[in-house]
This record gives structure tokens, sequence and C-alpha cells, in this order.
């Protein structure tokens, strides 16, 4: 049933669309071969205000900045520093 609803949203133009990125980090030590630490992050951006707005890397800029800063304290956790 969720399907012929959404179908019928997406005909209509009134479907929401979600962009969602996904970002996955792995340390591995090059000698040893050994994972080190890893890290697996959900960014979303900001709704956008019209139907036919495009989505922009503004859109995504504070969630991704989020996700850089995130991942740089968990792997200097991982390495001590």
């Amino acid at each position: 049933m969720a399907a012929i609803f959404g179908a019928a949203k997406a005909a209509t133009g009134t479907r929401n669309r979600d962009v969602k990125v996904f970002i996955e980090v792995k340390l591995v030590d090059s000698q040893s071969g050994e994972l080190i630490g890893a890290i697996l992050r959900e960014a979303e951006g900001e709704d956008l205000k019209g139907k036919k707005d495009q989505l922009t890397l503004d859109d995504m800029r504070d969630s991704l900045d989020g996700m850089s800063d995130d991942g740089s304290a968990h792997l200097g956790d991982a390495l001590g520093s």
C-alpha cells in the first residue's frame, strides 16, 4: 500500500526527497595491516525551501563539516593524539 501512495506522490510531484550522506573511514596500520580505528557517520542536509529547489553543497556544508570534525577527533583518539 505504501508503494502505491509513494508512486502517486512521485507522479504529482509532492513526494519528499531526502538526501543522506554516509562516510566510512578505516584507519589501518600500513605495516601490520591491523585495523586501528573505524567510523561510520551519517549526515543530512538542510530542508529545501521549495519543491523545485536544487540541493547544493551549501545545503550540506554544516553537516559535512561536522562529520569531518567528528571523524578527525575519533581518529585522533585512536592514534593517541
